[in-house]
């Protein structure tokens, strides 16, 4: 079956306007109403979705934030910096909590020149996991700060996951091209080895099963985390990917790239899904992230604007259009069964797909209207 057409979206739903420099990670609360950005201007900010305003401004680090991220139960923010803390907040009123300083700790176990490079949540919620540029994973007590276990694995600790089989570290390499997993209750790492530039960015699935990367060879790959084996390639983006996240159930993959578009895929099959148009001139792509519910998409650049996006009709739509289709084209050529829709009802639904889905072109839209509706009453 032909690839369905991707959708260019060109605008968004919010603009989210207040930092005043590039926003390097952003994550949403569990229930996908709020969503909280960290950034090179040192903030932790947090936002409404639904009504693209703010709630809370965060001050307190030193350094620009890398990463931030929600607690299971949404009433806790946690921000690591380049100066070498990781930091709580109340996600709705933005009080400071906790202070974790790692200053101490870096120079004994990770040396002096071990930066953190990703903060997540245990799944209980009551311990923050940091993860750093020599591979160490560090988990902290939330609520003493003190540090609990540490473990290490290959290369720079880029994201983090504890689901599936065990806690799963993920890195990507400068030198050998290479992205790596590792489990740390298993012990087994994986090197997969497929792009053929420096691996920027990792994601992985919040069940642990797949690993998503983007590369400066303007790819974006999936792997199976278990396995070690390439799922797909993404290809469609024409500059580095700097940005890479999973829907909640893994089936869709994020991308934001240097050609300042974000792009959306089928996490199995590499089928590219929409492109979504809406940033800046000149504001490469650098922070990406699924609401958990799917309804939205969060994107952020370098100009500091942090962009929401509405993803849960077109991708739900599409999805009703390939099962149509699978079911409209022959099923088995060779032993001349077929499996074409024949009632005038089915041929009416398929026409209010295609014009939900369609381009803003109405003549495209005719012409595939007319080839569906063709190939339709041939085999009435």
């Amino acid at each position: 079956m032909a690839a369905l057409p991707v959708y260019r979206i060109t605008k968004s739903l919010n603009v989210l306007e207040g930092h005043t420099y590039a926003v390097s990670s952003l994550a949403f609360s569990p229930d996908g109403k709020v969503l909280v950005s960290g950034s090179s201007d040192h903030t932790v900010r947090t936002w409404d979705v639904t009504l693209g305003k703010p709630l809370a401004l965060m001050h307190g680090h030193s350094e620009g934030v890398i990463s931030v991220a929600f607690s299971p139960d949404g009433t806790v923010v946690a921000s690591c910096s380049y100066d070498n803390t990781v930091r709580t907040w109340g996600a709705k009123s933005g009080t400071a909590i906790r202070v974790i300083e790692t200053v101490g700790y870096f120079e004994w176990v990770c040396g002096a020149n071990s930066l953190m490079h990703v903060v997540a949540f245990s799944p209980d919620g009551a311990a923050i996991v940091s993860g750093y540029t020599d591979g160490t994973v560090r988990t902290w007590s939330l609520w003493s700060g003190i540090a609990l276990d540490a473990d290490r694995g290959p290369g720079s600790t880029m994201a983090l996951s504890r689901g599936g089989d065990g806690a799963i570290i993920a890195s990507g390499s400068d030198y050998h091209k290479a992205v790596v997993t590792w489990n740390l209750t298993t012990r087994r790492m994986w090197t997969m080895t497929r792009h053929t530039d420096r691996v920027n960015t990792v994601a992985v699935s919040r069940d642990g099963t797949a690993v998503a990367s983007g590369s400066n060879d303007k790819t974006v790959r999936t792997w199976d985390a278990a396995l070690g084996t390439a799922l797909a390639v993404m290809k469609g983006h024409t500059r580095a990917v700097l940005a890479v996240g999973f829907s909640a159930d893994g089936t869709v993959v994020v991308s934001g790239s240097c050609d300042k578009t974000v792009r959306m895929w089928v996490a199995l099959s590499g089928e590219a899904l929409m492109v979504l148009l809406d940033h800046n001139f000149g504001s490469n792509v650098c922070a990406v992230a699924f609401a958990p519910d799917g309804a939205h998409v969060a994107s952020a650049s370098e100009d500091g604007a942090v962009r929401v996006w509405s993803a849960r009709t077109v991708i739900q739509a599409r999805q009703e259009m390939s099962a149509f289709l699978l079911a409209a084209l022959p099923c088995n050529k060779s032993s001349g069964a077929h499996a074409f829709l024949r009632k005038d009802s089915q041929r009416d639904a398929c026409r209010s797909i295609f014009a939900f889905l369609s381009p803003s072109r109405e003549t495209r839209r005719t012409r595939r209207m007319r080839r569906l509706e063709k190939a339709t009453a041939v085999h009435t």
